[in-house]
């Protein structure tokens, strides 16, 4: 993950990523790439999965360090 974490610092993308989770995770996070105006991705096949950006101080069960950009994924299953 670290070089994609480079990749994106290099063009200006305020992302780190620690994990790629599932397809819809690397659906939004290519949406962002493409556009940092996008919040969210939707896959509909054999399951259905949503993803979504959310502020991190919005999830009561977030403890770890903020984001630099306030924001992280929360995932709807």
């Amino acid at each position: 993950m670290g070089e994609l974490t480079k990749a994106m610092e290099r063009i200006g993308l305020d992302m780190r990523v620690s994990a790629v989770a599932n397809d819809t995770i690397g659906t939004l996070a290519g949406g962002r790439y493409h556009n940092p105006d996008v919040i969210a991705a939707v896959i509909l096949g054999t399951g259905t999965n949503a993803a979504h950006v959310e502020r991190a101080q919005a999830i009561p069960k977030w403890h770890g360090l903020l984001p630099k950009s306030g924001e992280m994924v929360g995932i709807s299953c």
